[in-house]
């Protein structure tokens, strides 16, 4: 529809309560729950300095009117006959998540075709299919890549019938990307090969109840108290132009909106103090601590932060109850929650409630609660659980770390890439949940695991008779290894849940990357934290087969009394041994050599120094980001002793 520039009247500002109800038109239309998004989220999704206009379509002659930020980049458009928000792509590209439970997937190259104003067809839809109906906003997302490529209207009576449907068209396009209504954006609309996009909601707590009572100040409050006083003003204005005889009307209003916007301070002044004084009652601590517990449950089944059962009330309750409560580490510090603030009042009693819900089983063990199991996927409330955001409480004093910090200190990383017996399931992984897991050739320890869980809950493997095991299908007996027999015998399939990481990773070879975090070809893989995941990694440089290495500093006697230092295995962390044997020439005051030597069918560079330098040595390799884990000492000097570091 927007193939041709559309003509738009002049732009006006849109008042903060007009902007309000819009954020909550949005919410309502897109099912995302107002209460858990945080304030920088709504001003992603509908910027304060919003601004809106009319236009008229050439296409269609249909009237609309977009919503734009400061800057007037169009943000949001409807039709005014039907009132339905839409997102551009603009907004679709920052927030991705709107078009959750919203995707039709289509090849990317029928952008193409739909940016000449044609529809898409039917036969050009692929599966999984969202559930809508006739008139429904609808996002086009291109496979394999997950871009969204065009907004829509759902044209059949629901997306469902296009599985069996072979031709029609299947939704009428309104906007697509390079259309006339961003064209003047495309450096931020660019497709890239590194281009992501994250479809899960941006939830930042689990309920507005157990968080605005302990906030100071509503951001509505504050849009309301600004919207009074900018009205305030322009009665103030308007009062001063009045004339003589018409003074006693404008001074009424004016004394009318001063009253009002003295009451919108005063009940800000009691929000604020209510605010800091104001406790949960216990009902509300009861559903905190549930929440926790549903929280804790929901990552050990979906998220791989397994439970090992049986555990302790008191252990689970500590290190992972406590740690998933729904509220900042601050409103934690001022409520001062603990199991003590609820109805329970203790940990057994509490646990055993949530038995009766059935989210865990328990039993008694001497003078302790044991849980010895928990819920999985298929109870209702985990089924359609959504996680939310734990805000980890931030460390004042100074760290201990277990390696000595450094500029430029290296990581390493171990990788394991599949054998042919294993590749198909890490290919169902990809392909059931594209936007989970991503394909790759090489995969670190949690992505293993995280794999397995996700693939072991979907499938409904764990064995129903003990829960500390599972019963691999076909696909999981080739990626453990497991004997030929097991395809017809059942008893064979049954493996140990604490075994299974193992066996998958007995099935893969490893591989290693040593790599300085500052390398300028992984800057673009990092998030908005600066974090680098491994498979990126593995991407961006070429993983070396086998375990990370160690470097060998080895002391031996040489003619009589005479004691050397050697240093091998330098090349694995990008040292160079002329350089190194260079600066241990500095720094031990003493001669150094560079040798090569027979390792196996290779040869390698070893760097001698004169005398017991063991100390220097590791001082040198440590300002070089070498950690001290990757150092094995070998003293063959003090009485044929051997030593590990």
């Amino acid at each position: 529809m927007f193939k041709h520039k559309a003509q738009i009247k002049p732009y006006s500002n849109l008042k903060s309560s007009a902007r309000r109800q819009l954020l909550q038109s949005i919410c309502v239309y897109y099912s995302l729950d107002e209460s858990q998004l945080l304030p920088e989220t709504k001003h992603e999704l509908l910027p304060k300095e919003i601004r809106h206009a009319r236009a008229m379509l050439h296409t269609t002659n249909q009237k609309i009117i977009i919503y734009s930020d400061e800057d007037l980049k169009p943000l949001w458009f409807k039709f005014e006959s039907s009132g339905i928000l839409i997102p551009t792509m603009l907004t679709l590209w920052r927030c991705p998540y709107l078009a959750k439970g919203r995707i039709i997937y289509t090849p990317l190259h029928v952008l193409e075709i739909i940016q000449g104003g044609a529809d898409l067809m039917i036969p050009g839809c692929f599966a999984p299919y969202p559930d809508l109906h006739k008139g429904d906003v609808v996002v086009y997302c291109s496979i394999p890549e997950q871009i969204p490529i065009g907004v829509g209207l759902v044209l059949v009576s629901e997306t469902k019938s296009l599985e069996r449907s072979m031709k029609g068209k299947a939704a009428q396009t309104v906007h697509t990307l390079g259309d006339t209504l961003v064209s003047a954006y495309k450096n931020e609309l660019a497709i890239t090969p590194e281009l992501a996009f994250d479809y899960s909601l941006p939830y930042g707590a689990q309920a507005e109840d157990l968080t605005t009572k302990v906030a100071e100040l509503s951001t509505e409050d504050q849009e309301q108290a600004e919207e009074s006083e900018q009205n305030q003003q322009n009665g103030e204005e308007n009062f001063e132009k009045k004339q003589p005889e018409e003074q006693s009307a404008g001074d009424e209003l004016d004394q009318e909106q001063v009253q009002e916007q003295t009451e919108i301070q005063e009940s800000t002044e009691d929000a604020e103090s209510d605010g800091e004084g104001e406790k949960l009652s216990t009902a509300e601590v009861d559903e905190v601590f549930k929440t926790a517990l549903l929280q804790t449950v929901f990552k050990s089944i979906d998220d791989g932060a397994i439970i090992q059962t049986p555990i302790s009330a008191s252990q689970l309750l500590g290190s992972h109850v406590l740690v998933n409560l729904p509220l900042t580490p601050l409103q934690q510090q001022h409520l001062q929650l603990s199991i003590k603030k609820t109805s329970w009042k203790k940990a057994t009693k509490f646990f055993k409630a949530m038995e009766k819900e059935g989210l865990l089983k328990t039993k008694d063990h001497k003078d302790d609660l044991m849980i010895v199991s928990l819920a999985g996927l298929e109870h209702p409330l985990l089924q359609k659980y959504e996680p939310y955001e734990v805000v980890k409480k931030k460390k004042t004093g100074p760290s201990q770390p277990t390696t000595p910090k450094s500029d430029g200190q290296l990581v390493a990383i171990e990788l394991w890439k599949p054998h042919s017996a294993a590749v198909p399931f890490f290919n169902v992984c990809a392909a059931k949940a594209p936007e989970k897991f991503s394909g790759g050739l090489y995969y670190d320890t949690d992505g293993l695991k995280i794999r397995l869980v996700w693939y072991i809950n979907q499938q409904k493997l764990v064995n129903p008779k003990d829960k500390k095991t599972i019963i691999a299908d076909d696909i999981l007996v080739g990626a453990f290894g497991l004997p030929k027999q097991a395809a017809l015998n059942d008893a064979l399939r049954v493996v140990g849940r604490d075994k299974i990481v193992t066996m998958l990773q007995k099935q893969c070879t490893p591989f290693h990357i040593i790599y300085d975090p500052k390398d300028p070809v992984l800057q673009q893989f990092k998030d908005a934290k600066g974090a680098l995941a491994a498979e990126d990694v593995a991407r961006a440089l070429k993983p070396a087969k086998g375990g990370v290495p160690h470097i060998v500093v080895a002391t031996e006697r040489r003619g009589g009394n005479k004691t050397v230092t050697t240093v091998t295995g330098l090349e694995a962390f990008g040292i160079d041994a002329v350089d190194f044997a260079e600066e241990l020439r500095k720094a031990c005051a003493g001669s150094t050599s560079v040798n090569n030597v027979k390792q196996g069918a290779n040869e390698i560079k070893s760097v001698l120094v004169q005398g017991p330098q063991v100390k220097a040595v590791e001082t040198s390799l440590q300002k070089r980001g070498v950690r001290p884990t990757w150092i094995t000492v070998n003293d063959k000097v003090g009485g044929g002793k051997k030593g590990k570091k």
